[in-house]
């Protein structure tokens, strides 16, 4: 139960991070060199955000579905 909480988890950040840009335009922007590369790290950031999200809810053991 622990990684569908974890996943609801991630899925919440991720459409948080997704809004946000959507609302700062980030789609107009992405033949920018500059814009195209902060947007970049920011979707790096948004995914390790995830992972940190992902195994605080999960545990030690994420990946066990089935005992």
């Amino acid at each position: 139960m622990k990684t569908l909480y974890g996943i609801a988890g991630m899925t919440l950040w991720t459409s948080l991070v997704a809004l946000v840009l959507y609302l700062f335009n980030a789609h107009d922007y992405y033949n920018h060199f500059g814009w195209a590369v902060l947007f970049g790290f920011i979707l790096l950031i948004a995914h390790v955000v995830n992972m940190v999200i992902y195994f605080n809810i999960a545990g030690k053991e994420p990946y066990k579905w089935f005992k």
